[in-house]
């Protein structure tokens, strides 16, 4: 399967969701907790690097490129596996939905459970492209920022799109 089917499938899988979620509003649970994970794992990165810098935003910066790297890498794994983890719930409940199955909470939270290896290698491999995308773009001249840049936004369109179908 070409990386262009499965964009389509991703759309195809995102838009029956958005369906799903507006005749099953308890399914709503699973962004507002993403969005919710996502808080508390951008506060807790930023409250340990505060708390590493003797709580001086002005000495937040003083890490070394490989410790600064390594965070960033560390902060987008975290972040693409709770996002990827409630979208694998998500696409499951709206999988079920359209197989006539009565849709509830704990069995899209089971399925990505049963996943959760996909979705932390997916993770990984994400938060290695959009760290090698950021090293890139710190370090190269403005034509080669603006690229990158761009590189950078169809990235994160095909992994909005392509990683329901890889979880499955």
């Amino acid at each position: 399967m070409n990386i262009f089917t499965r964009i389509s499938n991703g759309w195809r899988i995102a838009k029956n969701s958005f369906k799903v979620l507006k005749a099953n509003k308890q399914l709503i649970v699973f962004p507002i907790l993403s969005i919710f994970s996502l808080i508390l794992v951008s506060a807790s990165f930023l409250t340990a690097i505060l708390a590493n810098s003797g709580w001086h935003v002005n000495h937040m910066h003083e890490y070394g490129e490989i410790t600064g790297y390594s965070l960033l890498l560390l902060f987008y794994f975290t972040n693409y596996s709770v996002v990827v983890f409630f979208n694998v719930a998500l696409m499951h409940c709206t999988r079920m939905y359209f197989k006539g199955e009565r849709v509830n909470l704990r069995d899209g939270l089971n399925y990505s459970i049963s996943r959760i290896w996909a979705i932390f290698s997916w993770a990984l491999f994400a938060a290695t492209v959009g760290t090698l995308l950021r090293i890139l773009q710190e370090n190269m001249g403005r034509i080669g920022r603006v690229i990158i840049s761009i590189v950078g936004i169809v990235w994160s369109i095909a992994t909005f799109f392509v990683v329901p179908v890889i979880a499955y």
